[in-house]
């Protein structure tokens, strides 16, 4: 449970020890003992859980500092010719934090007997971990761990463990061994993460094009078959509830067009792209891998190509709250005390379904996460459906007051959703939020109904 509240924010690796290189620091890292597998590419949903986790558990202590002095390359005696580099992908996991996968990359020099595994997923668990996630302003760093421990760890938690040695020039595989070396480096191994742009992953691609001189990026110029919307639908459809946060909290930047090259944000999309690239060889157009090895491969149902329609279930979802707030309505109007309590702690229900995401994606907007700025759910998921969880029990009590002001909210609410409906028409409102307008829309626009049934009348 805790790891579900987490969201697999696991507690920073400790930094090697400087002074170790050749067989001491494999031995040292031999002794290191094996964390729980880091997770990959984080999304919004994991603000409400890691707000929980820091209630529940209290802020923990942040890993230690990066002061340690530089430390020697482990590389330094190794011949070019020696280096083997790869790619490890990790394939998605059951709990959420997992739904990404994960990858990092090995560097390996088999006459000296030494494997590094270079992960750019670990960070920080401290007093100041909350705000600055919340903020979008996590840092994240590089971390060097034994290879085997992590392999196992995974296959534990049966997810595959994919391994593509890469084929790269002596040259190529000293530059890249070296730019990983250099990144985990204490004075360089900080970088601020984004989920989309600046991830695990990412810094994994950017490295190996910088090896090969930009000819890894040359090959994926080309338009992506999807966009971030459709890859982030696609990787948590499993847990429909996820997908429509997801889709709540986030803006028309997920629309933007985008090239194939951008999709290397996710583990894997960037094996993919490494075992379609080829590199020059002696005037030869050859695969960039040179050899395949499938440690371990999970008996588990692979992520979709392309995500489902998902909008349809969101209607169907969203009449029938409606239609539930209409039959609780009318029992209301007929003064029937069960119905006014169930009408009353459905508004509360609503609100900790609906209120509580929309005063969070309302609150996001003074934060740095550029993802939920200028959101067209806002017409219809803002703080004023977060007065159903306000005024729900008031509403129970029988309190006339909370009925008029959860009527006016609903006046509004209902307008913003027609209003959002009709600016469609205009180009520059092209947010994906169908399922979100398909839902929101019918059970504002039922609560309405009720409350306006529920208006007093006056007698002439």
């Amino acid at each position: 449970m805790l790891r579900l509240l987490t969201y697999g924010f696991h507690r920073a690796r400790r930094p090697l020890p400087a002074a170790n290189t050749g067989p001491n620091l494999a031995r040292t890292l031999a002794r290191t003992p094996p964390a729980a597998p880091p997770a990959g590419p984080l999304g919004l949903g994991s603000t409400l859980a890691l707000a929980l986790f820091f209630l529940l558990a209290g802020s923990t202590s942040p890993a230690p500092a990066s002061a340690a002095p530089p430390q020697r390359s482990p590389w330094a005696a190794s011949q070019a010719e020696d280096l083997v580099i790869s790619l490890a992908t990790f394939s998605p996991g059951v709990e959420i934090h997992t739904y990404w996968g994960h990858d990092a990359m090995v560097v390996s020099d088999p006459r000296r007997g030494i494997e590094i595994m270079y992960n750019f997923g670990t960070f920080d668990v401290g007093p100041d971990m909350l705000a600055n996630y919340l903020q979008g302003q996590l840092t994240f760093w590089v971390s060097r761990t034994p290879v085997m421990p992590v392999y196992q760890s995974y296959e534990v938690e049966n997810r595959d463990v994919r391994v593509r040695d890469l084929n790269l020039t002596p040259g190529q595989a000293r530059k890249l061994a070296d730019r990983l070396e250099w990144y985990a480096q204490p004075d360089n191994r900080r970088y601020l993460y984004h989920h989309y742009v600046n991830n695990c992953t990412t810094k994994l691609r950017d490295l190996l094009d910088e090896a090969l001189d930009g000819a890894f990026h040359a090959q994926y110029t080309k338009p992506a078959r999807l966009n971030f919307r459709h890859h982030t639908m696609r990787y948590t459809e499993r847990l429909p509830p996820l997908e429509w946060l997801l889709i709540l909290a986030m803006n028309d930047q997920q629309e933007r067009p985008l090239t194939a090259w951008d999709e290397g944000f996710l583990p894997d999309e960037l094996e993919r792209m490494v075992e379609e690239t080829t590199v020059m060889r002696n005037g030869k157009a050859v695969p960039l891998v040179r050899e395949t090895r499938d440690i371990y491969l999970a008996e588990r149902r692979a992520v979709p190509e392309t995500p489902a329609v998902f909008w349809p279930y969101c209607l169907g979802t969203g009449l029938l709250l409606g239609l539930i707030a209409l039959v609780l309505g009318e029992g209301t109007r007929r003064k029937s005390r069960a119905a006014r309590v169930g009408f009353g702690l459905y508004h509360f229900l609503i609100g900790v379904a609906f209120g509580l995401p929309s005063l969070i994606i309302f609150l996001l907007l003074f934060t740095d996460w550029t993802v939920t700025h200028h959101n067209e759910n806002l017409w219809l998921a803002n703080p004023l459906l977060t007065a159903t969880l306000l005024l729900g029990l008031p509403i129970a009590a029988g309190s006339r007051r909370a009925l008029r002001w959860m009527r006016f909210c609903f006046v509004w609410l209902t307008l913003g959703g027609v209003l959002a409906v009709l600016l469609k028409a205009l180009p520059m409102f092209d947010q994906d939020n169908w399922a979100v307008l398909t839902l929101l829309l019918p059970l504002h626009g039922a609560f309405l109904f009720a409350h306006q049934r529920l208006r007093p009348t006056r007698s002439t």
